[in-house]
This record gives structure tokens, C-alpha cells and sequence, in this order.
């Protein structure tokens, strides 16, 4: 008698899964920043915070500072002393495609002044809004375009909406050294921009700690001494940093 045969049976073949989506990439560095000077005629002291974002191709930074100065004058047994705070802001968030990208942006250059007098008065400086479009335009260094609702402080308050030029750079020097900064150019094509700029050599002493050397330059804010012309400074920080990656 024939030994029974079973049938063979077909296994339905497994549903191919469908390929995961790579994993965007997540960096966030923060950066904290402090000075301080202090003499018998003076006080100056500084801190920043700077935090940046990368997920593929968007990116966001957030940097934001404040410095005091504080002067003293003596006359017999009185002490005059007049307190100056000025904040600073420079923000963005982009979308990057192809060596361009689209943005919006946040900048301010705040400087208070008491006690109030005629002569300076009591705020001067600006902060805008904008949203435009940036392009690579060599290695390190990005120009960007956009429109701007600006408002600015010199005795009294003026608003406008106007085009916007800036330059952002970034490149390293050397393995331990790094220079960045930004300019901004209001009305450039007018007889008289208006411009705010920074440049920072960064020389990394550690993972985590680092000392920078600023320039500023800005004619948008009334110098602490005089009613009008650029205010320049020259600033060492020590920095300490943290960088986060997922």
C-alpha cells in the first residue's frame, strides 16, 4: 500500500515593510558668555546666552545678551552715577535647499540710559523683524535680502518698513581658533545706512570653555559719550559651552 503523500502548501510570502526614514540628525549647542570690569570710576559687566538648532534642514538660533556700565563722577562729597543698560538680540529661523534658504529673523540693539538728560535722552537704538531669502555666497560667508519692519529710538520713535541687507560669516582659522560676526545695513542706498555689525574670534581653550574677543560697530546706537557718530567696543568674554547631538 502507498504511503500517502500531503499536499504541499504554499506559505504566503511575508508583506515587505516598507524602508524607515533615515533619522534626521538633532545638534543643539548652547553657549554662555560673561565679562566684567571694575575700577573707582567705573563698573562694566556683560553675560549672553547663545542656543543653536539643526534638524536636517531647518535651523533656528537665538542669541541674546546685556551689558551694564555704570560711571561715577565726584564732586566734594557728592557721587554722581549714571547707569547704562544696553540689550542686544539676533535671531532666525531658516529652511535650507540647495546652498539657499528662506528666512524670518528677529534683531535689537536697545541701549537705557538714567538718569534721563536733554542731551542723550533716555533710550536710543532699534529692533527689527524680517523675512527674506539667503544664499551661500563662499565658503563661510552667506549674504541675505529681506523686507524689515524696523523701529527706531533717538529722540523719539520712528517706524518704517524697508529692504534689508546683511552678511553672516563663519570659518575657521585654525583648529582652535574661529572667527563669525554678522553685518546689517538699513537704507544701504540712502546717503546715510545705517549699519550694526559684530565680528568674534573664538579661541577654543577646552570641550567646554573657550575665550572670545568682540568688535562691535553700530551707528544705530547713540555712543554713551557723544550725541551721535558710531558706537564701537571692544569686548573679552569667557565662554562655556555644551553641544547636544541625537
Amino acid at each position: 500500500m502507498a504511503a500517502e503523500t500531503k499536499p504541499a502548501t504554499d506559505k504566503p510570502a511575508a508583506a515587505s515593510q516598507p524602508a524607515a526614514a533615515p533619522k534626521i540628525k538633532k545638534t543643539t549647542r548652547t553657549e554662555a558668555s560673561i565679562s566684567g570690569l571694575t575700577s573707582e570710576t567705573s563698573d562694566q559687566f556683560s553675560t549672553g546666552i547663545k542656543l543653536n538648532h539643526t534638524a536636517g534642514p531647518k535651523k533656528w538660533f537665538f542669541n541674546a545678551g546685556y551689558r551694564l556700565s555704570k560711571t561715577r563722577t565726584y564732586s566734594g562729597d557728592k557721587t554722581n552715577e549714571t547707569k547704562i543698560g544696553t540689550y542686544s538680540l539676533d535671531s532666525q529661523y531658516r529652511t535650507d535647499s540647495n546652498g539657499s534658504y528662506k528666512f524670518i529673523s528677529g534683531t535689537a540693539s536697545i541701549r537705557d540710559r538714567s538718569p534721563y538728560t536733554v542731551t542723550y535722552g533716555d533710550r536710543t537704538g532699534y529692533w527689527m523683524l524680517s523675512g527674506g531669502y539667503g544664499r551661500t555666497l563662499w565658503k563661510g560667508l552667506e549674504g541675505e535680502v529681506s523686507l524689515a519692519g524696523v523701529t527706531i529710538y533717538d529722540h523719539g520713535t520712528d517706524h518704517r518698513v524697508t529692504p534689508v541687507y546683511s552678511l553672516r560669516w563663519k570659518r575657521g582659522l585654525t583648529d582652535s581658533l574661529t572667527a563669525d560676526g554678522y553685518a546689517y545695513f538699513v537704507d544701504a542706498f540712502s546717503s546715510d545706512p545705517l549699519v550694526d555689525s559684530r565680528i568674534n574670534l573664538t579661541h577654543q581653550l577646552s570641550d567646554y570653555v573657550s575665550l572670545r574677543l568682540t568688535y562691535r560697530a553700530n551707528n544705530m546706537l547713540r555712543p554713551i559719550r557723544t550725541k551721535s557718530g558710531w558706537d564701537k567696543a571692544i569686548q573679552i568674554s569667557l565662554v562655556f559651552r555644551r553641544t547636544l547631538t541625537n
